[in-house]
């Protein structure tokens, strides 16, 4: 027999094939016992400890630390040196680790639950042995992982029986695994997953806010002290695709209810009541109410939703589904199957989702959306009849003024009425027809026609830190940052929140720079520049004249800038205005001769005088705002 003393340094010993002694004593030691019945004593530190072949023997005292038996073959043992059964605080079977705590340390044994190929263990430890006599073996420990403490626990079943699983007070978690399972979580909110098999779960009226996950088997749900008039509550969770049952301040949630392999066969109560699936239904209404609602429909029927007022969400699941909306700004989901959705008044959103679907918005401003179209759609809102999309079925469109494309090239059209038409991502083709419409391509090289009317190309949410820079001039495509675009016909700009340059053409333009620091430069035409938030630039170098005066909405004494080209304001110098060629009128001042720009405090109204001594008349620019405290630094010329 060898024997092996460490000291209070992290030792590793390797015993011989016969029987070995080895005490680690101080540090964290690695201790190998390999072949022979051996007796190891790791000491105090954190000790991982090897038995190997053979019937070992492992000493634990009460305060060595956090250690680790590893052991394979023979009768194995510990004995805890100091200890009392009592002193055990909580035994803890985790995948298939064994974990023993106690005041001053803690035990994990690895593989304690691993069989072999003959269905015989190898990796387990047989016997624990206390200072007063008391022995757990492998039985014992093995129900005691069932049990919980007061404490939060982590619980763990085994794959081939029928466990029972008491969590008792605290936020527990128990997993059944297989067989035919018992969970009953106590007190606390508490998270129980049955496993495969025909599992039960067994709730109380006090426990707290429990959620059950189970998948196969026929399962039951026991409330051991609850009749059915005690549930308060029915309804749908996590989009219609869960169940929460709502009882005093006690709640149970059961994930994927609504899902026929995730469900819970039977609710069976107190005074005998039993509940199926088709109960369940009953207690939940598909009928909203004067607030707003969100109802979901059932993965398997057809089934009718009525939101009522409000502004409601309903959603249809599978099946052929009737949607509506009712009084109220609604949103519409038919989910899988031919649907019928009716947005009712409101600005309602409509999706119509996979099948053959009829969608209609009733009175006010109604969006159809194809965002989850599993290829392009083409979609034209002058046909009154069924419509071929192509990425999301044959739908039927009446009332709708809006639609929404997907991930992919879709073809969007207009009709008579002012509507918005949004590509989203691929390439698409928008085209506003008549009406006053506003085209968001969004990512992609997008053809937006806006037709006829007074229509806007809207750049507003593009990739993030993306500067556009659009050119109405331009009839062929060009790099906005947001794509390679084509615009025709559109006479109004609405740019990002980042720095973005627009320009206009021949027509009265509207230019909206939005947030950034944006450069708006509205060519010939009677524009409206609206630079929005940021320091902003407003460029005038197109021919002066009655028909060439532009607004500028926003203009901010401390923030933007005018810059004139010198090729048009040919009295100026190139660079800063010089101070003595501004002049404000209105306040009882004279002008004089080298006032070349002219701004009047009473109408806004800024002008250019070439002569700069009102023998020839000047020539109004552009209006602002009233009142305006300028100067000239406000201007640059270029």
């Amino acid at each position: 027999m060898a024997t092996y003393n460490g000291d209070n340094g992290n030792n590793t010993y390797n015993g011989t094939a016969g029987d070995d002694v080895i005490n680690g004593n101080g540090g964290n030691d690695t201790l190998n016992g390999e072949g022979g019945n051996d007796i190891i004593n790791g000491g105090t530190g954190n000790d991982t400890m090897y038995g190997g072949l053979g019937n070992d023997t492992y000493l634990i005292a009460k305060n060595d630390g956090t250690d680790w038996i590893s052991d394979e073959g023979g009768t194995d043992v510990v004995k805890f040196t100091d200890m009392l059964a009592t002193d055990i605080s909580s035994v803890i079977k985790y995948y298939n680790v064994l974990y023993l705590t106690y005041s001053g340390g803690r035990l994990g044994v690895y593989n304690d639950f691993v069989y072999n190929n003959n269905n015989t263990v190898n990796y387990r430890i047989e016997q624990f042995q206390f200072s007063d006599g008391t022995v757990w073996s492998w039985a014992d420990i093995s129900q005691k992982v069932l049990q919980g403490t007061s404490g939060s626990d982590n619980l763990c079943g085994y794959d081939d029986s029928n466990d029972t699983l008491n969590g008792f007070a605290g936020n527990d978690s128990l997993y059944g695994y297989g067989g035919n399972d018992t969970l009953n979580g106590g007190t606390g909110n508490d998270y129980l997953v049955g496993g495969l098999g025909n599992d039960t779960y067994l709730i109380a009226k006090a426990d707290g806010k429990g959620t059950i996950y189970d998948a196969g088997g026929t399962d039951v749900v026991k409330f051991t002290d609850m009749l059915a008039t005690d549930i308060s509550y029915v309804s749908q969770a996590s989009s219609g695709s869960s169940l929460l049952l709502t009882y005093g301040s006690s709640q149970l949630f059961v994930q994927n209810y609504f899902y026929p392999n995730y469900r819970i066969e039977q609710f069976q109560f107190s005074d005998g009541t039993v509940w199926g699936e088709a109960d369940i239904k009953a207690h939940i209404s598909l009928t909203g109410t004067s607030s707003d609602d969100t109802l979901y429909g059932y993965h398997d029927s057809n089934d009718i939703l009525n939101g009522l007022a409000g502004n409601d969400t309903l959603n249809g699941g599978d099946g052929n589904d009737t949607l509506y909306g009712g009084a109220g700004n609604d949103t519409l989901w038919g989910d899988g199957g031919n649907d019928t959705l009716n947005g009712g008044d409101g600005n309602d959103t409509l999706y119509g989702g996979a099948g053959n679907d009829t969608l209609n918005g009733g009175n006010g401003f109604d969006t159809d959306s194809y965002w989850d179209a599993t290829a392009g759609v083409t979609v034209n809102l002058s046909l009154a009849t069924a419509q071929d999309t192509g990425g999301a079925g044959i739908d039927t469109l009446t009332s709708i003024e809006a639609v929404k494309g997907g991930n992919y090239n879709d073809t969007l059209t207009g009709n008579a009425a002012n509507n918005i038409l949004s590509g989203g991502w691929g390439d698409d083709i928008l085209n506003g027809g008549d009406g006053n419409d506003s085209l968001m391509g969004g990512a992609g090289n997008d053809i937006l026609n806006g037709g006829n009317g007074f229509d806007i190309a809207q750049y507003w949410g593009v990739t993030w830190g993306v500067d556009v820079t659009v050119n109405l001039n331009l009839t062929t495509a060009q790099n906005t940052g947001d794509g390679f675009d084509i615009l025709t016909s559109i006479e109004a700009v609405n740019g990002s929140a980042y720095n973005d340059t627009l320009t206009g053409n021949a027509v009265n333009n509207t230019l909206w720079g939005e947030g950034g620091n944006d450069v708006l430069n509205g060519g010939l035409g009677n524009d409206t520049l609206i630079g929005g938030l940021g320091h902003d630039s407003f460029v005038f170098n197109t021919t002066l004249g009655p028909g060439n005066i532009d607004t500028i909405t926003d203009f901010s004494v401390t923030a933007d800038t005018i810059q004139l080209a010198q090729s048009i304001f040919t009295a100026l110098a190139t660079g800063a205005l010089a101070a003595d060629q501004f002049k404000i009128l209105g306040n009882g001042g004279i002008e004089d001769s080298n006032d070349h720009l002219l701004y009047t405090t009473t109408s806004g109204a800024l002008s250019y005088d070439t002569d700069g001594s009102g023998a020839a008349a000047a020539v109004q620019i552009a209006i602002l705002g009233k009142g305006l405290a300028m100067t000239s630094a406000d201007f640059m010329v270029v």
